[in-house]
């Protein structure tokens, strides 16, 4: 150390010195022993100057190693001012390499409480080093802090206030010392900062809104740490939105969730209590995903304790307390209830098959308890849902308890189910070592339950049943029995099956019969990662009907045997050989008789038919080919015989012969087949019951070719006409068929019955596709003779039924677009008409709703009727509705009758009703009354003369003898009889007569009475003419058999016209004797 300067010195002395060196300071605290223990190289650069009572300094130091006390600082440097009292620092840098590097600048001022306004920076300072620097060594913390600290206060005694502007770098909460490298890690933050204000003094600091914040969670902290390692500390933290995956992993375990958080510490640093409460979003903890959680947590003596817990999870509820201890094994400890939570939710927060988690549903109830070791702990649950359901297969209510544990069984499951009206009861067993125990027990459980576990087999039925197994697969041991009710496989009606089904270290035998016992089932399996098989099955008459559908009317009965091997993990080489000693074959209750044995072999995925023959005396089938799984199939279908088998299948044909050949070969796949083939008929005759005719002669050719059947011949007599058909269909891939067919035809004559006798030529076209077919064409009437007589019941209307067609399945409807013409030779000769016609229509419309359009016309006509004969002057028929058929007519007819009188009819019209006027002429060319010339007509009687003068001035004495007369007439021609047959409804259909107050004279009524009861009789009298407006309806009601009560209303009143008369009575009814 080298000083240079004055001193000067006299009343006021005074210095100016520099100062400049290096000093050991080991040796320096020799010289001065008031100094503490210096350890350390210290250079000096610095000036010295002013009175001796008030020096002035400035000073650079830079020490080596520096130690002052027990406080290790490393390097150190300084640079520093001095005047009056104030030590302005520069900086104070302090370097050290298990520390870090402090940076301090500010000021001290030297007086009794030495006030000090300090700002330090730290570089990468280590936590559990500083903390040990500041005088509490083995610090269980440790970090890297960098950023600013603000101190300001007096140093004696020692009271400052603090703001801080730290960021902690690797934070780590330990189970140790800083200093054992094996320490465990409770805590890690990677990038946490602390923010705030803080009073510490020599005993404490306290914290003021410190904000702890890592990534976006914060915790805004209170409190006191103590300086002394037994008072620990005491804070409170609070956060509104604290992300937990931000601080994992805590203690090994990894957290999630999000949401406020309220915390206390307190304690001795070495036994720190934490405890809050939380409510997280999403919470889970290392692989179980809890959801929604709201807990009360408390961390002590290395143990994390929820004393509540409450968890929402899709859409249930679980709720308990929990235990988790922290250390070399962690362990916990809950029990927990279970309200309506989702099965495969709850399986995925637990961890259990959670690549399988989503086939299961069911809301869960129950109570599950864990204990013991965190990574296999013990596990209890009883649980039960009211519908549980594995891949949408419902399972019904459901009963599960499960307990698994670190010893064997370490698993064990026993459930209960009840799908639909079925009860099914499953236990298992899992061991460490040993064999796998499994058991079932079924009562009527739909096979629906089972079939999504056994890949894409289509099943349906009925199982029930029991079974127990130990072991692997390989070495499978144990038995089962099943009974399975209306077994339906891949569309097979299989029946009742009974199955027996034993394994012996792998080696499994199935025993068992099906479709009713009617097939014998034997086969043997050896279990394993491949499943070699043999197996055989006895069929004696087994109804193939009753198995599969078959075409209507048609029956297969089979007995043989088939026999199968092969490797069900390799379908490729499964072969398979079936013989048929007997099939019967019944068509329609005709049975073809087998030729020879029916042979079916499958090998390679080729399922392939010898030659198949089935015949009866008029018909030999052929069937023949191969059925490939993964390529085109090719079957050949060959038909032999004779026309005379027609009626057996046809009841609309009553006889035929000639011969008949058909060849079909079907390729492709059964869902877009291809087809080749032809059908040949040679002189062929068919007698078919509607037309009363033979068809002769047939020559017909249908050839097959893809998807298309053309008529190339088609050709026919029917008595001396002629018929001839082309055209053809096409068999649309993916859509409806595609048809067109004509039919031409020539002085062709038919009797549909024996009333009615045609002849026509002219041409038909079918056309169109499925759906929308129209018939078409010209028709031409050369001559047609209708016989049937009428009677009332048939000019009644009717309701009009469908056009029946041949091939025209009921509900199809083939537009009709088609023009008959005959311009006369159209007779009808009946009871009633004498007439030819000539008519020119179309038939519109479809042939379920048929109309027509056009006219008919008659050339003459003669009809008799009631007695008379009359002449047809003039007439027409129109049709004119497109969808019904709807005639409006117009005829004119004249007669003589009644003794002379000369009668003019005309007949206006249509379906819903018709007028019938009459005019007459007396032998003296008088006009008579309308109504007897009407009589007349109707009647074919006159009244008498003197009568009818009479009735002229007596209107009641015309009533009653034309009432008597009308009456008399109704029942003497059966009339009234005929009539209530038609209208069954009907009691009394009487036909009157009696004065109209509207014409003034005697009018036709009719009288019509129907009982309501045993004591209730309702009556109806009313006009024939319409212009009479009077109605009558009378009620009786008959209280004895003398007194009936009777209301009776009268449509036409002189008091109140709008209303009517409405009147009662009651009658009273004596004899005298």
């Amino acid at each position: 150390m080298e000083p240079r300067g004055n001193i000067v010195m006299g009343k006021d002395p005074s210095i100016e010195m520099k100062v400049n060196g290096a000093a050991i300071l080991e040796r320096l605290r020799q010289k001065i022993p008031s100094l503490p223990e210096l350890e350390g190289l210290v250079r000096l650069d610095g000036t010295v100057r002013g009175p001796l009572d008030n020096l002035k300094f400035s000073i650079t130091a830079d020490g080596d190693n520096v130690k002052i006390d027990d406080y290790y600082l490393g390097d150190v440097i300084a640079q520093a001012h001095f005047d009056e009292h104030l030590l302005q620092i520069e900086e104070l840098k302090i370097e050290r390499p298990d520390l870090g590097i402090i940076k301090t600048s500010g000021q001290l001022t030297f007086g009794p409480t030495l006030p000090l306004d300090l700002k330090l920076r730290f570089e990468d300072v280590g936590m559990g080093r500083l903390i040990e620097v500041l005088g509490q060594p083995d610090a269980w913390v440790d970090g890297d802090i960098s950023g600013e600290l603000g101190v300001r206060g007096t140093g004696i005694p020692f009271d400052v206030n603090i703001v801080s502007d730290l960021s902690v770098n690797k934070f780590r909460s330990l189970l140790d010392s800083y200093k054992n490298p094996r320490a465990e890690e409770s805590l890690v933050l990677p990038n946490g900062k602390i923010k705030g204000k803080a009073h510490s003094t020599a005993e404490q600091i306290t914290l003021k809104n410190l904000v702890l914040s890592q990534g976006t969670s914060a915790l805004t902290t209170n409190g006191v740490l103590s300086y002394d390692s037994t008072k620990g500390m005491e804070l409170r933290a609070v956060s509104q939105t604290f992300n937990l995956a931000e601080i994992s992993p805590v203690a090994g375990l990894a957290y999630r969730g999000r949401g406020p958080l309220t915390a206390t510490v307190e304690g001795s640093y070495e036994e720190l209590v934490i405890s809050g409460t939380t409510e997280f979003s999403g919470f889970g903890i290392d692989q179980f995903q809890l959801g929604k959680t709201q807990a009360t947590v408390i961390f002590a003596d290395n143990a994390l304790q929820l004393p509540r817990i409450f968890i929402q999870k899709n859409p249930g509820t679980l709720e308990g307390t929990a235990r988790l201890e922290f250390g070399d094994t962690p362990t916990f400890d809950g029990a927990f209830e279970l309200n309506g939570t989702l099965a495969g939710p709850l399986l995925q927060s637990v961890a259990a098959i959670p690549e399988h988690a989503d086939r299961f549903d069911g809301a869960m109830s129950g109570h599950v308890t864990i204990s013991g070791a965190l990574d296999n702990p013990t596990v209890r649950a009883r649980v039960k849902t009211e519908q549980f359901s594995i891949d949408a297969v419902d399972f019904g209510a459901t009963r599960v308890s499960i307990t698994m544990t670190p010893e064997d069984p370490w698993l064990s499951i026993q459930s209960r189910h009840q799908p639909g009206d079925g009860n099914l009861e499953v236990s298992m067993d899992l061991l460490n070592e040993g064999p796998a125990e499994f058991g079932f027990k079924a009562e009527q459980v739909d096979m629906k339950l089972i079939t999504p576990f056994l890949g894409e087999l289509e099943a349906e039925g009925s199982v029930s049943g029991q079974g127990d197994f130990t072991g692997e697969l390989s070495e499978l041991n144990g038995q089962a029995k099943l009974l399975v009710s209306n077994l339906n496989v891949y569309g097979f009606q299989m029946g009742q099956t009974d199955l027996s089904f034993s394994a012996t270290k792998g080696q499994s035998k199935v025993t068992g019969s099906c479709v009713a016992g009617a097939a014998q089932v034997s086969a043997s399996m050896t279990l394993g990662e491949r499943l070699p098989y043999t197996a055989t099955m006895q069929l004696n008459q087994v109804n193939v009907a009753k198995i599969h559908t078959l075409p209507e009317n048609v029956e297969l009965w089979l007995t043989g045997s088939l026999f199968s091997q092969g490797d069900f993990s390799r379908p490729e080489a499964i072969i398979a050989d079936s013989v048929f000693d007997e099939a019967r074959l019944i068509w329609n209750d005709i049975e073809f008789s087998q030729a020879r044995p029916v042979r079916m072999n499958y090998s390679d995925e080729i399922l392939e038919f010898s030659d198949a023959a089935f015949s009866i005396p008029e018909l030999t089938i052929r069937l023949a080919g191969q059925m490939p799984l993964n390529s085109d199939l090719s079957l050949r279908l060959n038909l032999n015989g004779d026309l005379s088998m027609i009626p057996r299948f046809w009841s609309d044909v009553t006889a035929g012969q000639g011969n008949i050949d058909a060849n079909l070969l079907m390729e492709g796949t059964f869902d877009k087949p291809i087809y080749a083939g032809h059908a040949i008929v040679q002189g062929g005759t068919l007698r078919l019951a509607s037309i009363q005719e033979e068809i002769e002669d047939i020559q017909a050719r249908l050839d097959i070719s893809g998807r298309s059947v053309q008529v190339t011949e088609g050709t026919a007599r029917i008595g001396t006409g002629n018929l001839q058909v082309a055209g053809g269909v096409i068999l649309v891939q993916d859509g409806p068929t595609q048809t067109n067919l004509q039919a031409t035809f020539s002085t062709l004559r038919l009797r549909p019955d024996q009333d009615l006798d045609l002849t026509a030529s002219g041409t038909l076209q079918l056309i169109g596709s499925v759906g929308s077919l129209e018939l078409r064409g010209d028709v031409e009437l050369l001559s047609l003779h209708y016989t049937a007589n009428i009677e009332l019941d048939d000019m009644l209307r009717k309701k009009a039924k469908p056009l029946p067609l041949p091939g025209l399945s009921p509900g199809e409807a083939w537009n009709l677009r088609i023009n008959i013409r005959g311009e006369n030779n159209l007779l009808f000769t009946n009871n009633f008409l004498e007439s030819e016609l000539s008519a020119n229509l179309r038939l519109t419309g479809t042939t379920q709703h048929m109309g027509a359009i056009g006219t008919i016309t008659p050339i003459w006509g003669r009809s008799t009727y009631a007695g008379n004969t009359y002449k047809v002057e003039r007439g027409i028929i129109d049709f004119v509705e497109e969808y019904k058929i709807s005639p409006r007519f117009e005829f004119r007819a004249s007669t003589e009758a009644c003794n002379g009188l000369k009668l003019t009819v005309n007949i206006n019209g249509n379906d819903n009703g018709y007028s019938i006027q009459a005019q007459g002429q007396d032998d003296n060319g008088t006009e008579i009354d309308s109504q007897e010339a009407l009589m007349c007509a109707q009647f074919g009687l006159r009244l008498d003369q003197d009568n009818a003068a009479n009735t002229l001035t007596n209107p009641d004495s015309t009533s009653s003898v034309l009432s008597g007369a009308v009456d008399a007439i109704w029942k003497v021609t059966g009339m009234d009889e005929r009539v209530r047959r038609i209208l069954p409804v009907v009691d009394q259909f009487t036909l009157t007569s009696g004065y109209s107050k509207t014409s003034r004279k005697t009018e036709p009524r009719i009288l019509v009475t129907k009982e309501l009861g045993k004591d209730w009789e309702l009556k109806y009298n009313g006009p024939l003419n319409e212009k009479d407006e009077q109605h009558i309806i009378a009620l009786q009601y008959r209280l004895s058999s003398r007194i009936t009560l009777e209301s009776t209303w009268i449509s036409v009143s002189d008091a109140i016209p709008s209303l009517g008369d409405l009147g009662l009575d009651l009658r009273l009814d004596w004899q005298f004797e």
